[in-house]
Protein backbone atom coordinates (compact mmCIF):
# COMPACT_ATOMS: atom_id res chain seq x y z
CA UNK A 1 0.00 0.00 0.00
CA UNK A 2 1.76 3.32 -0.78
CA UNK A 3 0.99 6.55 0.93
CA UNK A 4 0.42 9.91 -1.02
CA UNK A 5 1.15 13.14 0.49
CA UNK A 6 -1.27 16.18 -0.39
CA UNK A 7 0.63 19.48 0.38
CA UNK A 8 -1.46 21.91 1.53
CA UNK A 9 -3.52 22.61 4.46
CA UNK A 10 -5.03 19.80 6.84
CA UNK A 11 -8.58 20.63 5.74
CA UNK A 12 -9.57 19.83 2.30
CA UNK A 13 -12.26 20.32 0.62
CA UNK A 14 -12.78 18.16 -2.23
CA UNK A 15 -16.16 17.80 -4.38
CA UNK A 16 -17.69 19.88 -1.70
CA UNK A 17 -16.73 17.35 1.10
CA UNK A 18 -14.54 18.51 3.94
CA UNK A 19 -12.10 16.52 4.39
CA UNK A 20 -9.10 16.25 7.38
CA UNK A 21 -6.67 14.26 5.91
CA UNK A 22 -4.35 11.99 8.66
CA UNK A 23 -0.64 12.87 8.84
CA UNK A 24 2.27 10.52 7.99
CA UNK A 25 5.80 10.63 7.60
CA UNK A 26 6.34 9.08 4.43
CA UNK A 27 6.54 9.91 1.04
CA UNK A 28 5.94 8.53 -2.18
CA UNK A 29 5.81 9.39 -6.06
CA UNK A 30 1.90 10.77 -7.02
CA UNK A 31 0.09 8.38 -9.46
CA UNK A 32 0.03 9.76 -12.57
CA UNK A 33 -2.90 8.14 -13.98
CA UNK A 34 -5.07 7.90 -10.76
CA UNK A 35 -8.67 7.96 -9.93
CA UNK A 36 -9.64 9.79 -6.78
CA UNK A 37 -11.99 8.32 -4.13
CA UNK A 38 -13.51 10.39 -1.53
CA UNK A 39 -14.57 9.34 1.81
CA UNK A 40 -16.11 11.81 4.36
CA UNK A 41 -16.49 11.12 7.84
CA UNK A 42 -20.02 10.90 10.03
CA UNK A 43 -22.51 8.64 10.45
CA UNK A 44 -23.46 8.09 7.03
CA UNK A 45 -20.18 8.57 5.19
CA UNK A 46 -20.11 9.54 1.18
CA UNK A 47 -17.88 8.26 -1.06
CA UNK A 48 -17.41 10.01 -4.04
CA UNK A 49 -15.14 7.91 -6.86
CA UNK A 50 -14.18 10.55 -9.42
CA UNK A 51 -16.76 13.84 -8.19
CA UNK A 52 -19.22 11.21 -8.47
CA UNK A 53 -21.24 9.74 -5.28
CA UNK A 54 -21.76 6.32 -5.55
CA UNK A 55 -23.26 3.99 -3.18
CA UNK A 56 -21.16 1.38 -1.02
CA UNK A 57 -22.71 -1.47 -2.85
CA UNK A 58 -22.29 0.04 -5.82
CA UNK A 59 -18.54 1.09 -5.16
CA UNK A 60 -17.56 -2.58 -6.84
CA UNK A 61 -19.27 -2.13 -10.06
CA UNK A 62 -17.71 1.01 -11.16
CA UNK A 63 -14.73 0.39 -10.19
CA UNK A 64 -14.58 -2.74 -12.88
CA UNK A 65 -15.98 -0.46 -15.08
CA UNK A 66 -13.19 1.91 -14.72
CA UNK A 67 -10.71 -0.99 -14.48
CA UNK A 68 -12.26 -1.93 -18.18
CA UNK A 69 -11.56 1.52 -19.39
CA UNK A 70 -7.99 1.92 -18.15
CA UNK A 71 -7.14 -1.25 -19.94
CA UNK A 72 -8.54 0.19 -22.69
CA UNK A 73 -7.57 3.63 -23.05
CA UNK A 74 -4.10 3.17 -21.52
CA UNK A 75 -3.24 -0.39 -21.94
CA UNK A 76 -3.35 -1.45 -17.68
CA UNK A 77 -5.21 -0.72 -14.64
CA UNK A 78 -4.56 2.34 -13.53
CA UNK A 79 -4.44 3.98 -9.89
CA UNK A 80 -6.64 4.93 -6.93
CA UNK A 81 -6.25 7.70 -4.54
CA UNK A 82 -8.07 6.90 -1.42
CA UNK A 83 -9.14 10.46 0.07
CA UNK A 84 -10.34 9.54 3.70
CA UNK A 85 -11.39 11.87 6.79
CA UNK A 86 -8.97 10.87 9.13
CA UNK A 87 -12.20 10.25 11.35
CA UNK A 88 -13.46 7.96 9.17
CA UNK A 89 -13.91 4.78 10.35
CA UNK A 90 -10.76 2.51 9.34
CA UNK A 91 -12.62 -0.34 9.03
CA UNK A 92 -14.74 1.42 5.84
CA UNK A 93 -11.14 2.77 4.49
CA UNK A 94 -9.42 -0.67 4.34
CA UNK A 95 -12.83 -2.10 2.67
CA UNK A 96 -12.88 0.51 0.01
CA UNK A 97 -9.12 -0.37 -0.61
CA UNK A 98 -9.89 -3.85 -0.81
CA UNK A 99 -12.48 -3.67 -3.36
CA UNK A 100 -9.55 -1.48 -5.32
CA UNK A 101 -7.26 -3.83 -5.08
CA UNK A 102 -9.21 -6.33 -5.97
CA UNK A 103 -9.94 -5.14 -9.39
CA UNK A 104 -6.39 -4.46 -10.01
CA UNK A 105 -5.80 -0.59 -8.94
CA UNK A 106 -2.57 0.62 -7.15
CA UNK A 107 -3.91 2.12 -3.99
CA UNK A 108 -2.08 5.24 -2.39
CA UNK A 109 -3.75 6.81 0.87
CA UNK A 110 -3.68 10.60 0.50
CA UNK A 111 -2.09 12.17 3.76
CA UNK A 112 -0.52 15.40 5.37
CA UNK A 113 3.11 15.57 6.48
CA UNK A 114 3.51 14.79 10.01
CA UNK A 115 4.64 17.89 11.71
CA UNK A 116 8.26 17.74 12.62
CA UNK A 117 8.97 17.81 16.81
Amino acid sequence: LLVFFLLGSSLVVQSGVRLELPPSSFAVQGLADAHVLIVSAGPSPRIILNQTEVARHQLAARLEALAKSDREHIGRVGGIIVKADQTTPHGLVSELTSVALSHGFRVAWATLPAEKD
